[in-house]
């Protein structure tokens, strides 16, 4: 199998440019800036998958904004709805996607013998996710479905992260997934969002990762009971390669890049 590379951005929060920022950082600049990046990767990633909140509140003019800032890489992207996002909103917007037959924003998709899952962990009008027997059903069948080796995509993470004021928003109940990531032998990835930060673990015995956002950054404090805490760290994505030997994931840092040099001794 020939390498494969796929991109993930996630918590865009993109606001509409008349509407007064909430944010310690420019969402909409550093999402422009995101995708300059993204459009400058070599190799290209094959497919660029955004883990939600992709709105700051799902208004009308968020929603356009996000699509003109968007366009460049619209022909890539797969989208998936967060907490902060209207999943019917989203399905309308983006129609070219393999949505399910199914109220929520879920969908398939597949890429070089590759197959990709992304589970809409969202409820309306809740900061947490949540998943019904409706979404694990769907989610269980689609594992199933053939050998393909797969990844799961979802916003919200399936575990506590030592974040005290964000882990309230992980997935209800409590270890719904376990038990079907590790009856799954073809997963091989859970790439989640919402934490606003770079964090690995394991879930059912399945390698699972955070993408950084692309908006305002979570603070890293594992302070106990410690409150909502910002900080001003660059934007930032995950870049997934997958080699014969299995995945390898990268952080870039978006504004950071700088040429490289080859020192004299490697000459």
């Amino acid at each position: 199998m020939a390498d494969l590379l796929l991109a993930q951005i996630t918590d865009t929060h993109a606001v509409d440019p008349g509407a007064e920022p909430d944010s310690i950082v420019d969402n909409n600049a550093r999402l422009t800036a995101t995708v300059a990046s993204l459009l400058a990767e070599n190799p290209a990633p094959a497919l660029i998958i955004h883990t939600g909140d992709a709105t700051d509140d799902s208004r009308p003019g968020e929603f356009d904004e996000l699509e003109r800032r968007l366009e460049p890489i619209r022909p890539r992207l797969r989208m998936l709805p967060g907490n902060h996002d209207e999943r019917t909103e989203l399905r309308n917007r983006f129609p070219d996607q393999a949505w399910a037959d199914a109220e929520h924003g879920s969908w398939t998709d597949e890429i070089a013998g590759v197959r990709i899952l992304g589970l809409d962990s969202t409820e309306p009008g809740r900061h947490g996710g949540q998943l019904d027997d409706e979404r694990l059903t769907w989610l269980d069948t689609e594992l199933r479905r053939n050998d393909l080796p797969t990844v799961l995509c979802v916003h919200h993470p399936p575990f506590r992260s030592g974040l005290a004021w964000m882990d309230d928003g992980r997935i209800r109940p409590e270890g719904a997934l376990d038990e079907i990531v590790a009856a799954a032998p073809h997963l091989e990835r859970i790439w989640c969002g919402h934490l606003h930060r770079p964090i690995t673990t394991t879930v059912g015995g399945v390698t699972t990762q955070t993408c950084p956002t692309t908006s305002q950054p979570v603070a890293l404090d594992l302070r106990p009971g410690q409150t909502i805490s910002m900080v001003a760290e660059p934007a930032a994505y995950n870049l997934h390669l997958r080699t014969d030997a299995g995945w390898v994931t990268h952080t870039r840092f978006v504004g950071l890049e700088v040429e490289p040099i080859v020192p004299d001794w490697a000459r």
